[in-house]
């Protein structure tokens, strides 16, 4: 049960981004009739509804920062146990060492 204000606008953000991550994942956007699926957060276990689609799609949440989750949907089940959250200047390093490892392939 939610005890105070502040956990059931933690609980509503949960639902949120796991609804959005779901829309993202399966491709179709806001067609998606929204109320054909459902989510339940209890500490780490997600339980999902889905009405939508025969598929079997898994999730997962990450704190990103004290105030900011990230949720991820798959169709595997298979999830880092973390992430790395990547600068500009990293992510152009990244892409200059690939295009220097493929050459004029790139």
């Amino acid at each position: 049960m939610l005890k105070d204000e502040k956990e059931k606008i933690q609980y509503f953000y949960d639902l949120w981004t796991l609804k959005e991550s779901y829309i993202k994942a399966y491709g179709q956007g806001l067609t998606i009739p929204l109320n054909l699926v459902s989510f339940s957060v209890n500490g780490n276990d997600i339980l999902f509804e889905n009405r939508h689609s025969p598929e079997r799609y898994y999730f997962r949440q990450y704190q990103v920062h004290p105030q900011y989750k990230l949720a991820v949907c798959s169709l595997s089940e298979d999830f880092p146990p973390k992430f790395i959250i990547w600068g500009l200047d990293q992510l152009l390093d990244a892409v200059r060492q690939l295009e220097d490892s493929f050459g004029e392939h790139v």
